[in-house]
């Protein structure tokens, strides 16, 4: 996909909120679900695995809660990687997502994605979290992040300051009613309250004047 200075040898791991480990796999063809890892990601519409590759997947099965997963590397080496999460059955709904990792410049900035499936719109609350990460110990966060949402090469909406928002009030409520953690008025974190149709999307979390740090690009489900 034309990336470099990639990771290597990803290793997959799932932890449950109490930080014990549930799910490893270091090489999808060495797991326990090799064998129908092809046909699930072919049904999700994920891309395939060349035979021999040492990307790394499972196909876990957890209940109700907050997950972490985190690529790491066993040999100690560093890299990009792209973490995937993908649901496999309706039994229910992926409710948040968020993804903390270092932001440079250029093409070393955190990008995610998502998709909304069916026939209907979907609110969701994106946010670029920097400055706010030094409340929980991260002494090099981003100092000043811009958050960028697009649908293909199409910008649908940017901030990079939460609180400059056309309808704050709104997002005020809505991260509230999501659980997710208060920003103060005067920070430089971004945020979007947005109503999108089905789709995928692109969301990119980037430093103002090419500032470089720690940050932290949140996704959640609206009401």
């Amino acid at each position: 996909f034309g990336a470099s200075g990639l990771l290597p040898d990803p290793q997959l791991s799932v932890f449950l909120e109490n930080g014990v480990e549930i799910y490893r796999n270091n090489g999808w063809q060495n797991g326990v679900d090799a064998s129908a890892l092809p046909g699930l990601s072919k049904s999700v519409g994920a891309f395939p695995f060349t035979a021999g590759s040492l990307d790394s997947a499972l196909a876990a099965q957890v209940g109700r809660g907050a997950y972490t997963l985190q690529i790491t590397s066993p040999s100690g080496k560093s890299g990009v990687g792209l973490a995937e999460l993908y649901e496999l059955d309706t039994n229910g709904r992926t409710q948040n997502l968020s993804t903390r990792a270092f932001v440079g410049s250029g093409g070393d900035v955190l990008i995610g994605g998502f998709v909304v499936q069916g026939p209907a719109y979907k609110r969701v609350l994106i946010r670029g979290i920097g400055p706010t990460l030094r409340a929980f110990g991260v002494t090099d966060a981003l100092v000043d992040p811009v958050l960028t949402v697009y649908s293909g090469d199409t910008v649908v909406a940017t901030n990079d300051r939460w609180s400059a928002n056309a309808d704050l009030n709104a997002l005020r409520e809505v991260s509230k009613k999501v659980g997710a953690f208060d920003l103060a008025n005067d920070s430089e974190d971004a945020a979007l309250l947005l109503t999108v149709p089905p789709g995928a999307y692109t969301i990119v979390v980037s430093g103002k004047g090419n500032s470089q740090g720690i940050g932290l690009l949140e996704v959640y489900e609206a009401p």
